[in-house]
């Protein structure tokens, strides 16, 4: 049994042992199909990037038995916030170096940013969102020492 979230706030338990061959094979494509779409949707006529190679490499990494972690797009505010700074920096020191956001895997620099720099960056997201927190006048948890 799966949980399967298909949005609006529903989760399915899907039981794919039930379904027929005809349809395991249907949903096994039309899967393989959105996740090899997502994976070149980013190329445009320009941004500079090649849509069948983006997709090949999507493809090669499955077959490798890499997916998508669940959870890489996250309501955790501080996480989001990290994130932001990173890219920020990179951003900042992509164009002192006169390099294209194009010619870079944003999404891996800024990954890779905030594991080596969390040390710095998590006490600064938490200082900045809970100054936000206060400046609206909201109260959580840690507040109440919960």
């Amino acid at each position: 049994m799966t949980q399967v979230a298909i949005g609006k706030g529903i989760t399915l338990d899907v039981d794919y042992d039930r379904f027929s061959p005809e349809v395991l094979a249907h949903v096994l494509y039309i899967g393989c199909r959105n996740i090899l779409m997502d994976s070149h949707a980013a190329a445009t006529a320009d941004s500079g990037k090649d849509p069948r190679a983006m997709a090949e490499k999507k493809l090669a990494s499955m077959y490798e038995g890499v997916v998508r972690a669940a959870g890489e797009r996250t309501t955790d505010k501080v996480a989001q916030d990290m994130a932001a700074q990173a890219k920020l920096v990179i951003e900042q020191t992509l164009a002192s170096k006169g390099i294209a956001k194009s010619k870079v895997d944003m999404k891996k620099l800024v990954a890779d940013y905030v594991v080596k720099h969390e040390a710095t960056l998590r006490p600064a997201a938490e200082a900045r969102l809970a100054a936000a927190r206060n400046a609206a006048g909201e109260t959580s948890l840690e507040d109440l020492g919960l």
